[in-house]
């Protein structure tokens, strides 16, 4: 992470401490200067993972720039942070952001469900110059070279496909285009499109995300949360480096 950007030191992570808006200036600025960065935001979710998966955590440390996207994670930077300004960054705010500041031109899509539904819903100027990908990919080294070729060009690449392939593509393109700022983003296009149900503002704000997605996705999402989720919450209360 850069020298001149201040962190806040989380589970031995160095989390960015910035507004919101100030964040999405920083990264439309490495979009315009072609600076680059992997990006993660950071919730308890992928925290109780890294405490699981080692690999995991390495590319969780190995990122450019850490967002703190969970309340949990949230709270733990103000308990320290002292002046310093803590806002969540929630991946997906960010990425509707992010598509409505960068030129169409500079963005590529790997993945989703139907992007294209999101930027119509958005309206996005210019959405039919964003390149998109979305068909099903393997995480392999031909694939990213082949996705590497086909994004040549663009400075802003979301990657949707889901835990770990997306943190892997990142890594792989992090080398293959380093002018590229790289945001997994998880389902944040169906969110945006409204495929699937976002929390109210109210429990977002509560850190009560987790438990809407529960109630929305039961037999989905119930060992997740009821089970792997814990180890996040031990690991952040204590402060535990990953």
């Amino acid at each position: 992470m850069e020298n001149s950007l201040r962190t806040v030191t989380v589970c031995g992570l160095p989390i960015l401490a910035a507004s919101y808006s100030d964040t999405v200036a920083e990264l439309a600025r490495r979009v315009r200067d072609g600076v680059g960065a992997r990006v993660v935001t950071l919730n308890l979710e992928m925290i109780a993972r890294s405490r699981r998966d080692s690999e995991y955590a390495n590319w969780i440390r190995s990122a450019d720039l850490i967002l703190a996207d969970g309340m949990p994670v949230v709270w733990a930077m103000k308990r320290r942070a002292g002046t310093l300004p803590v806002e969540r960054i929630a991946g997906v705010d960010l990425t509707a952001d992010l598509l409505r500041v960068v030129e169409a031109e500079r963005i590529g899509i790997i993945g989703g469900e139907n992007p294209r539904a999101t930027l119509d819903k958005l309206k996005i100027p210019g959405s039919d110059r964003i390149g998109i990908n979305s068909s099903r990919l393997a995480a392999t080294d031909d694939t990213i070279d082949a996705i590497a070729r086909e994004m040549t060009g663009r400075s802003l690449i979301f990657l949707a496909l889901g835990v770990p392939k997306q943190d892997i593509f990142a890594i792989g393109l992090r080398s293959r285009i380093p002018q590229a700022v790289l945001i997994p983003n998880g389902g944040s296009f169906e969110l945006l499109a409204g495929q699937k149900k976002r929390a109210p503002q109210w429990m977002q704000r509560l850190g009560g995300e987790w438990l809407f997605r529960l109630c929305v996705e039961p037999r989905r999402l119930w060992r997740r949360y009821l089970v792997e989720y814990w180890g996040g919450v031990v690991g952040i209360l204590l402060d535990r480096p990953i």
